[in-house]
């Protein structure tokens, strides 16, 4: 691409390439013709890119991933105790996964001769996981007034991460039905997601972005408003101090290095366990 519309002129038979004309007989001499290139005009409207001009910006790229997941799961179900107004259900089980994956570029499009820029292959990477849960469900009371049922459910589980260390996370909640057309229930649970491959080896890239930014190009009076907010706000994002518990689920930078994983792994500060409440209500009406 660039050779196509870098410098080009006439040759010493009078055709077009691509090369540097000579600065006092504007011919391009034989020395300086690059071999194949065919040069472009892009501002020669519509309809002058000719077939063979396209052909040679044309470059098929082929770009080559692998994806692979593993599972390993064990679990049971089923009443076990019985409390006054019910049997009691329990559901247990432990699981083993590992995902592993790989992503390389096409050659051109890596070393960023196409494209935005140039890309980094992701050689082959995994991690897996191992968990264990225990869930239970209680009756407390059916069939009674203001209480046709009332059940209240608690589960926990453990998981250990290659990549991130092990964690416990639980939840607990209750589910209260007093008439046959309204029920309300409630949950609170500390929840814990890892990284995931992307966030954690996907590779930084360079590119090229256009724009134009109205608050660095004497912006109107409304605008200044705007561009007012805008810095407040990254102003605030990047100063921000908050607790891990709302900031749940925060995103990872690209590729930490391993001194940064374990870093966050053995902080406190983990952004991505946090605590979950959650209450609804459900109704029926009859037509």
């Amino acid at each position: 691409m660039a050779a196509a519309v870098g410098p080009s002129g006439p040759d010493a038979s009078g055709r077009i390439v691509c090369g540097t004309p000579d600065p006092l007989t504007g011919i391009v001499p034989a020395a300086a013709v690059i071999a194949g290139c065919v040069p472009v005009d892009l501002f020669g409207g519509v309809g002058t890119i000719t077939p063979e001009q396209a052909a040679y910006l044309t470059v098929p790229l082929t770009d080559r991933g692998t994806d692979t997941e593993r599972i390993v799961s064990l679990n049971a179900q089923g009443p076990f105790g019985r409390l006054p107004a019910g049997p009691v259900w329990w559901a247990l089980g432990a699981e083993y996964r590992r995902e592993g994956g790989s992503f390389f570029f096409d050659p051109q499009h890596g070393g960023g001769i196409v494209g935005s820029g140039g890309e980094l292959d992701l050689p082959e990477v995994s991690f897996s996981a191992r968990e264990l849960y225990l869930e239970l469900r209680a009756p407390l009371l059916q069939g009674r007034q203001f209480a046709r049922d009332l059940t209240a459910s608690a589960g926990a589980r453990w998981s250990s991460f290659s990549s991130f260390g092990s964690h416990f996370t639980w939840q607990t909640g209750l589910h209260w039905q007093p008439a046959p057309s309204w029920a309300l229930r409630g949950s609170y649970a500390r929840v814990f997601r890892a990284p995931n491959l992307q966030e954690l080896y996907l590779r930084q890239s360079a590119g090229a972005v256009s724009g134009f930014d109205p608050c660095g190009n004497d912006p109107t009076p409304a605008q200044r408003v705007n561009c007012a907010r805008t810095a407040s706000r990254a102003a605030s994002i990047r100063n921000r101090n908050s607790p891990p518990s709302t900031r749940c689920l925060a995103a990872i930078p690209p590729s930490p290095p391993k001194a940064a994983i374990r870093s966050m792994r053995e902080s406190n500060s983990d952004p991505r366990t946090c605590r979950n409440y959650r209450l609804t209500s459900t109704g029926i009406r009859s037509i």
